[in-house]
C-alpha cells in the first residue's frame, strides 16, 4: 500500500460551502484512493525530524492536485 499527503477537498452541506484540509491519503494497489487519515498528528524524535514531515508534507501538497472526498465513497467504500 502506497501513501502521500493531499489536499482533500470537502463539501460542507449545511453551510453550502468547500471545506480544504491536509491528510495522509492511502491507495490500492491500482493507484485508486481508499482511504484518508481522520486526524493528523506531527511527531518525530527531535525538531529535525518534525520538520521534515513539515517539509513533506509541504512537497506533496504542492505536487498532487487536491482530491474530492468523494473519490473516497465511489463502490460504497468507506473512508
Amino acid at each position: 500500500m502506497s501513501w502521500n499527503y493531499r489536499i482533500i477537498k470537502k463539501r460542507l452541506a449545511d453551510i453550502k460551502e468547500d471545506y480544504y484540509f491536509l491528510s495522509e491519503v492511502f491507495y490500492e494497489r491500482d493507484g485508486t484512493p481508499m482511504a484518508y487519515a481522520d486526524e493528523i498528528e506531527i511527531s518525530g524524535y527531535n525538531k529535525d525530524e518534525i520538520i521534515t514531515v513539515l517539509e513533506m508534507m509541504l512537497k506533496d501538497a504542492k505536487k498532487h492536485p487536491v482530491i474530492n472526498e468523494k473519490e473516497f465513497f465511489k463502490n460504497d467504500n468507506p473512508k
